[in-house]
């Protein structure tokens, strides 16, 4: 299966990495070359469809990092490891016979130098270590240079290398040994293969809807690229692909495609390794629709939503002999019992309200109340307390849970 990444770097970069590239099967790689860190923003914008995103470099990955965290596709970012600092300092070493006390070196941490001094027993010897994130990163190369404490900076920015060559200072890249990064990119190759082997897993989905809102299904199906079954009036099962399901689910244009629904519906999807698979998954994932709401539930037995707001995850594995037991002395579901535990272990505080419990559920009050009293009734929740309010009506019952 070909392979096509895009990779924002320096020129420098692009050149040593294009000669280690060609040695990869089924691998293309774009190259977004910028002239400064800064540029990296920039570059985002411009770049093509691509099975992955690299970026080469902390500094340009820092000036991305928050656009980085609503990206759609996946991203890698290279970073330095104790292997290219060891390389560049031993090469350093050989080719211009200078001794380590005469060199500065900048690094992301500081303790790779520490480490590899203290591995080769050469504590007593150190060069000058600077911060690769200092925004005075020249200026401090340069200062060392010009009082004659070293003879040569060693530089893991590529402009800051620019910079000190166009003063006349003697310097050296940090860089990858050809080894490492053969074997990134390799790791790069293989996330890039899995990640589309799960793309075109099977995902379906099961929605009930009121007649009237059929065109804004459709304008849903449209989005995902999917098929269709209709079942009768209200009831469609949907089938695309994981990849698809995802981009949508992860982007603004699903709250825009929901809001044209008039009526109520409830609407969930689910993934397998079968379509037959994915669409028990759908069904158990409408269970939890409600307000038009969207939920999705995976293979792993991981529910998550509500979408399009502020999705999150819970495992709804029922299988363990607990919830089985609880289960069956509450009359509860296993499915909201595991809820229910989910529940308490995301919480930072043991109390808890019936509101609390209902707002967690997506359920009414009164709902909780009744789940509530027969955990009380099987001794599974305990009413500890009663919250004082400065509003007329009862006070609200403190439960805790006690699932030991």
């Amino acid at each position: 299966m070909h392979i096509k990444i895009a990779l924002i770097c320096s020129q420098a970069y692009k050149e040593y990495v294009s000669s280690i590239a060609q040695t990869i099967s089924d691998f293309q790689i774009d190259f977004y070359i910028y002239s400064q860190p800064q540029d990296a923003n920039n570059l985002l914008d411009e770049l093509q469809p691509a099975d992955v995103l690299v970026i080469g470099g902390l500094l340009p990955y820092l000036e991305v990092a928050e656009r980085l965290k609503i990206w759609q596709t996946p991203y890698y970012y290279l970073e330095q490891d104790e292997s290219s600092v060891s390389t560049t300092l031993l090469a350093t070493i050989a080719r211009h016979e200078i001794c380590l006390g005469r060199l500065s070196i900048d690094v992301v941490k500081p303790e790779f130098v520490s480490n590899i001094l203290s591995d080769i027993h050469l504590e007593e010897v150190s060069p000058y270590v600077l911060q690769t994130t200092s925004p005075t990163l020249f200026e401090e190369h340069a200062t060392l240079y010009r009082e004659r404490k070293i003879d040569m900076a060693i530089t893991s920015v590529h402009h800051v290398y620019t910079q000190l060559q166009k003063a006349q200072i003697p310097a050296v890249r940090v860089i990858d040994s050809r080894s490492a990064l053969l074997q990134k990119l390799s790791d790069i190759k293989s996330m890039a293969l899995l990640n589309k082997s799960n793309a075109n897993r099977a995902a379906a989905g099961k929605i009930t809807l009121h007649i009237d809102d059929t065109p804004s299904f459709l304008t849903l199906t449209q989005e995902i690229h999917a098929s269709y079954k209709q079942l009768d009036d209200h009831n469609y099962e949907i089938y695309t692909t994981s990849g698809r399901l995802q981009y949508l689910l992860a982007s603004e244009q699903l709250k825009t495609i929901l809001d044209n629904f008039q009526y109520t519906f409830t609407l969930g999807f689910g993934y397998g390794e079968s379509i037959v698979e994915a669409l028990h998954h759908a069904n158990e994932a409408t269970k939890f629709s409600t307000n038009n709401q969207v939920y999705l539930l995976n293979a792993q037995s991981i529910l998550t939503g509500p979408y399009p707001n502020g999705a999150q995850s819970l495992v709804l594995k029922t299988d363990h002999p607990k919830i089985a037991i609880i289960s069956s002395r509450t009359k509860l579901s296993a499915l909201n019992i595991a809820k229910i535990m989910a529940f308490n272990e995301h919480r930072q505080s043991e109390q808890f309200t019936a509101q609390d419990l209902a707002d967690y559920l997506f359920v009414t009050r009164r709902t909780a109340e009744r789940t509530i009293k027969k955990l009380l009734a099987n001794d599974y929740a305990l009413q500890i307390g009663e919250e004082m309010t400065y509003q007329q009506g009862r006070p609200r019952a403190i439960y805790t849970l006690n699932f030991t």
